[in-house]
């Protein structure tokens, strides 16, 4: 690699030792499995990926938080040994959109927001399927984001599959002296 390379390498944070810091930070956080070492039932965790998906976006939060909600979410349930954990799961989604929220944009008042109403579309979704959930209150969204602040270390911040992505296609892009770019930004434009 020449010292071009190294230097847009650097310069964009792309650098081989930030991929290895970045794997090595992954599977830590992967790696705390829970006493009782489940995590949700996959059709279980579709949909409530399905419906971060949506909240994320009706809060008008960027398309990349959707990603970063999937993993903390997937973090969150290796590392809690609540048996009720599906049972609250609409409560948990919430929460967790509710602080990237905050994270997002520290200003926003989240105070008298009532979100918990929007945690029915959940909760009708797994009782269709057979799965009971609690009724979620503003007093529980509360209780799961302090859980989940706990469960999760204090750490919003995880790697995704967009931030692996970004940082392989913006490696490419600079090993290829850029001639792929207008290809690689129209398949990224085209994934959103």
């Amino acid at each position: 690699m020449d010292d071009e390379c190294e230097d847009a390498l650097g310069a964009q944070y792309i650098t081989a030792e930030r991929l290895e810091d970045m794997a090595y930070h992954e599977t830590k956080a992967m790696s705390l499995k829970s006493a009782n070492g489940s995590a949700l039932p996959p059709h279980v965790r579709d949909m409530a990926l399905r419906f971060m998906a949506w909240f994320t976006n009706f809060l008008g939060l960027p398309f990349e938080t959707w990603f970063q909600s999937a993993a903390l979410l997937d973090m969150y349930c290796q590392r809690n040994a609540r048996p009720d954990m599906v049972c609250r799961l609409p409560a948990t989604c919430v929460a967790l959109v509710k602080m990237l929220k905050k994270v997002d944009n520290a200003g926003v008042s989240m105070k008298g927001s009532n979100l918990s109403v929007h945690s029915r579309h959940l909760s009708e979704a797994l009782r269709r399927e057979g799965i009971r959930t609690d009724f979620t209150t503003e007093e529980m969204l509360n209780e799961e984001e302090t859980s989940l602040l706990l469960n999760l270390d204090w750490k919003l911040a995880a790697s995704t599959i967009e931030s692996w992505l970004s940082a392989y296609c913006a490696r490419f892009s600079i090993f290829t002296k850029r001639l792929m770019e207008p290809s690689l930004h129209w398949v990224c434009k085209r994934t959103k």
